[in-house]
């Protein structure tokens, strides 16, 4: 008899510590299992009755969060199935919470406080619980109060959520960042609290420099040339004027000011322009090679042709009256007939960037001053400007400034000058 209560007895056990070793993990698969339906929920348009109620529940309560949420309880589901002691168990599941939450109020901030709560209710930012945490932080401590309060928040989270003293984390970050983080935090410190140097008072005495009366400088003095030089180089024939030397005289003691006043003396600066300066001639710059320019002159007259036709195409007869060539766009300008309106041409400028296998294509409708349509086509290569090309138009040579600077060129190529 004792045997068999014995053996009866046995199973008994077996089935008893297997139950309670699948109790631990039934609330971490639960979790994974939510964490996998809100991501289904954010991802995939048919949601059904019951999936479609808890999607507006997510937006209504957590707005933008609910991005996050997925994240959030995969953690606490991987932290539920690790077997570990329930009080650390209990302090990362709070930590991953409380991070959380923390993350909800901090996309609130950004909306202003007056309309909050609406776009809370709208699901906008953190939804109901993001408003209601930041206008209550906000309300009570103040915006800079309310950072400082989510940082400390997210610093204990985070610190629960790996198990971690400040201690330590602050020793893996020093391990991990090593000098170069040291150094930045000295920066940082020293950006945060400058150190405040007190001025120095100046004395309104005025200051007694001695000098020796032995010591007398020598002063080197070149005379002027009684006639201007013809040019602004000097001959190489004429000969060199000799220094005169003259020794400078000083008093025992000078008075001077320790402080000087605000009046600046004006020292006379003689005048030492040449009487006749000659410009430099052009001949000093590099002309450019002008090798594909009968390139050029070949695409224009292909893309008129081709511009002609497409416009033909779509019932527009209009003829290309001129052509401005610039660096980077060459315009094409156009006179539709009589009749045609300009927003049909305008209208057309997909098509005729596809007919002429041109990226983009711009419609000038009308011309400022012309009665014409300017189609502004993209070059495929763009050319360089050269000075010598800017300084040789008659807007630079017929300037009336004497200090007139070349800029560039517009994009329909006509050169751009300026007075200096």
């Amino acid at each position: 008899m004792g045997n068999q209560s014995k053996r009866t007895g046995r199973p008994r056990k077996v089935r008893t510590k297997s139950a309670k070793g699948l109790r631990p993990e039934l609330p971490g698969v639960i979790v994974l299992a939510a964490a996998v339906f809100c991501l289904a929920l954010l991802i995939t348009p048919s949601r059904g009755v019951v999936g479609a109620f808890l999607n507006g529940l997510l937006v209504a309560a957590t707005g933008g969060g609910r991005y996050l949420l997925p994240a959030f309880l995969t953690v606490a589901g991987v932290l539920m199935l690790k077997h570990e002691k329930p009080r650390h168990l209990q302090l990362r599941l709070w930590g991953a919470g409380l991070v959380y939450v923390v993350l909800l109020f901090s996309l609130h901030l950004a909306i202003p406080l007056n309309s909050a709560w609406q776009a809370g209710q709208s699901g906008e930012g953190g939804g109901l619980v993001g408003a209601a945490g930041s206008i209550l932080l906000q309300k009570s401590f103040g915006r800079p109060g309310t950072y400082v309060i989510l940082a400390a928040l997210g610093i204990i989270g985070v610190l629960c959520l790996a198990d971690l003293s400040l201690t330590a984390a602050l020793r893996v970050l020093s391990r991990r960042l090593g000098r170069p983080g040291v150094s930045m935090a000295v920066h940082a410190f020293d950006y945060l609290f400058p150190v405040v140097e007190e001025p120095e008072v100046v004395d309104d005495k005025p200051v007694i420099v001695e000098r020796n009366r032995e010591h007398r400088p020598t002063v080197v003095i070149f005379d002027p040339p009684t006639e201007p030089a013809s040019s602004p180089l000097a001959r190489a024939g004429e000969p060199r004027q000799t220094p005169r030397t003259v020794v400078v005289e000083e008093a025992e003691t000078i008075a001077a000011p320790a402080a000087p006043g605000n009046t600046p003396v004006e020292t006379p600066v003689p005048d030492q322009r040449p009487a006749d300066y000659q410009v430099p001639p052009l001949t000093l710059l590099h002309r450019p090679q002008q090798t594909g320019k009968v390139r050029s002159t070949k695409d224009i007259s292909e893309n008129i042709h081709i511009l002609e036709e497409t416009l033909e195409s779509f019932g527009v007869k209009a003829k290309v009256t001129q052509v401005s060539r610039g660096p980077a766009i060459t315009r094409y300008e156009i006179q539709p007939p009589p009749g045609v309106k300009v927003s049909r041409i305008v209208g057309l400028a997909d098509d005729i960037a596809l007919s002429m296998a041109a990226p983009d294509v711009r419609v000038e409708a009308p011309i400022p001053g012309k009665a014409a349509v300017g189609i502004e086509v993209p070059n495929k290569e763009i050319s360089m400007v050269h000075l010598i090309d800017l300084l040789e138009t008659e807007e630079f040579q017929n300037a009336a400034s004497r200090l007139t600077m070349a800029l560039g060129k517009d994009i329909a190529g006509k050169p751009i000058v300026a007075d200096l």
